[in-house]
């Protein structure tokens, strides 16, 4: 629970910051910062939260997606700077795909930090699993788990 806590306040520090930048901007460049920003946040928090707890080989593979559409999402805006407000609809779609992956990896990475007091202790409790499902007339992928 304390990595949690420390990855989401890592979190809160570039999101607050860049949400206020980007509502205050006068310009593209200073809105431009601030999306930059909350998606940092969203990068740095998963990680942190997983180096705290010990993880660190779960923090590269919790923080490679966010930080990957961290850098595309600067790219994107520092090779168009209208990508994100007055871009066109292909601009626009990159944008919203990468901020929203990056939102919901981040989280996956937040919810699977849950379960490091479980792993530290090798009871090896997963919170969700996928599995194939093949039976008479029926295959198929299962989810199930703790959601």
């Amino acid at each position: 629970m304390q990595g949690l806590l420390l990855g989401l306040g890592v979190a809160m520090g570039p999101i607050l910051i860049g949400s206020a930048r980007m509502a205050s901007g006068d310009s593209l460049a200073a809105k431009n910062t601030g999306l930059i920003l909350i998606s940092t946040g969203l990068t740095l928090g998963p990680i942190m939260a997983h180096i705290a707890t010990g993880e660190l080989r779960r923090a590269a593979i919790f923080g490679a997606i966010p930080a990957a559409c961290t850098a595309g999402l600067t790219a994107l805006l520092f090779a168009q700077e209208t990508a994100a407000f007055n871009g066109s609809v292909g601009t626009r779609t990159a944008f919203a795909t990468l901020l929203t992956t990056a939102l919901f990896t981040a989280g996956a990475g937040f919810i699977d930090v849950l379960n490091a007091d479980e792993r530290a202790r090798g009871e090896g409790r997963k919170f969700f699993f996928i599995g194939p499902e093949i039976s008479e007339g029926k295959r198929g992928l299962t989810i199930g788990g703790l959601f």
